[in-house]
């Protein structure tokens, strides 16, 4: 990875922790709702500024990580090759096809895809990858969960929203339901739920707001902690 490169991703994780925190601190008098049961939240001006920046960094991003999520992705044929090699070309052109449509998303297109949206489609057919081409292993889904929800957490590091989290989450997720199902024996599908679920706590989509920053000299007043993810 080039300098560049390596300085643009510590900028973007510099610049979203920044964003967390700067929310996060946010305190009573500047319109945060502080009632017992409901959920903080910005003003709606400082909101629309959280947004459109962290879209901004997420565009940022999306060029260099999504080839790099791709490249992963291919490079995973070789645990089909281990695990069964008979069925090797057949998972690689699974894989090839599904990072080829995904791959469109890595840059701005005509399409007008936000970068969040861009990052859900990279997703679902990058991960989607993985699903079929595992399901098409004997007991691949079940070798190949780690795999699969170890993405997991990319998406955890770009959805700050817990919306967001599960919209991208979604239809991968409900494949990999559907193909357990079908594939591997009850017991085993069973198991592979539990564990994916088990993935799903951690770290949730909210754990950055959630994570105290009280340690920062800035913080008014230490109160960050108590922090719950907004839903807008």
């Amino acid at each position: 990875m080039s300098a560049a490169s390596r300085k643009l991703i510590g900028d973007f994780i510099q610049h979203s922790f920044q964003l967390m925190y700067k929310e996060a601190c946010a305190d009573q008098e500047h319109g945060m709702d502080r009632r017992f049961g409901k959920e903080w939240s910005l003003p709606l001006e400082d909101e629309a500024i959280f947004s459109e920046q962290h879209q901004a960094a997420v565009a940022l991003m999306l060029p260099v990580l999504g080839p790099c999520f791709g490249l992963s992705i291919l490079l995973f044929t070789v645990w089909d090759y281990l695990l069964d090699p008979g069925q090797v070309v057949n998972t690689f052109l699974v894989r090839l096809a599904l990072v080829g449509l995904g791959a469109i998303a890595y840059v701005a297109t005509a399409l007008r895809w936000t970068p969040l949206q861009r990052c859900g489609f990279v997703y679902a057919t990058h991960v989607g990858a993985i699903i079929i081409a595992a399901s098409m292993l004997h007991n691949g889904l079940l070798y190949g969960l780690a795999g699969v929800s170890a993405c997991l957490f990319t998406v955890s590091a770009i959805a700050i929203r817990l919306p967001t989290f599960m919209a991208i989450v979604a239809a991968p997720s409900l494949l990999f339901f559907v193909l357990s199902a079908v594939t591997l024996t009850p017991f085993g599908f069973i198991n592979s739920v539990i564990l994916y679920f088990f993935r799903w706590s951690w770290p949730p989509p909210s754990c950055w707001r959630s994570a105290c920053f009280a340690s920062a000299p800035t913080c008014p007043k230490r109160r960050c902690c108590t922090v719950r993810a907004t839903t807008a």
